[in-house]
């Protein structure tokens, strides 16, 4: 250190010691932290998004409606049925692979939660429980791209199963049938029930996978700066202050 910048921590020291404790707050806003401080949270990093809220899942409400018992001319009837089946059976995997999800990002918040530091406050250390949180925090993590992962593909069978769907719709019509026909109605609701479903789902995947990219980053730079004792942010508000 120079002779200039002893000087300078001299005279820095002697004002924080003899201030208010108002113009204490002031210096550590522009110093980063008071000499014998622990560094503060700036809440400037990528660790500012920790634990937010996941994305909206919408309620389950896709499943196609039940089919009267009396059979429809067969084959367009036969037909009918089984796409109604492949439309339920989507609908079904769809609403279990969601209630996966929800639960996973809860818990997912249940461990990150705890680990969002307070902007002003100190960092905590890197002890067994931060790194506990921190683990099971991933954990969580991983299984929510799993789940995305499969809810993706239950929307790629949802379209599969549509297309199916419209077909014996369209044979049920090339029949004779109408719209006020006791099979043709419910299938109708069913492909439009399905339509919904495959929306709704579109959207839900890209929100998480959003999210969770955001997440990751927010757990990595959290980790960095507890480990280097840093508060991430510009660099008037770094630990490293001018008396260094």
């Amino acid at each position: 250190m120079s002779h200039r910048a002893v000087v300078v921590a001299g005279i820095a020291l002697a004002l924080l010691a003899g201030c208010a404790e108002v113009d204490r707050v002031t210096f550590i806003a522009l110093v980063g932290e008071a000499p014998g401080d622990k560094p503060l949270y700036t809440g400037l990093g990528p660790s500012a998004r920790l634990a937010r809220g996941y994305p909206r899942i919408p309620e389950p409400g896709y499943r196609p409606p039940v089919l009267p018992d009396a059979p429809a001319a067969p084959p367009a009837g036969d037909a009918a049925r089984a796409a109604r089946q492949e439309l339920s059976d989507r609908a079904s995997d769809y609403e279990l692979r969601a209630r996966y999800l929800r639960l996973n990002a809860d818990e997912y918040l249940a461990a990150a939660g705890p680990l969002r530091p307070t902007v002003g406050q100190p960092l905590p250390r890197l002890g067994g429980q931060v790194q506990a949180r921190l683990v099971s925090a991933r954990q969580a993590l991983a299984r929510i791209q799993g789940d995305v992962l499969s809810l993706h593909g239950v929307i790629q069978r949802g379209e599969q199963a549509k297309a199916q769907a419209e077909r014996a719709l369209a044979a049920l019509r090339a029949g004779g049938a109408t719209n006020t026909d006791q099979v043709v109605r419910p299938l109708a609701d069913g492909i439009a029930a399905m339509d919904r479903m495959l929306k709704d789902g579109d959207v839900v995947v890209g929100a998480f996978v959003e999210w969770m990219a955001e997440q990751r980053s927010a757990l990595d730079g959290f980790e960095d700066e507890v480990r280097r004792g840093v508060a991430a942010g510009p660099a008037i508000l770094q630990r490293e202050s001018i008396i260094q």
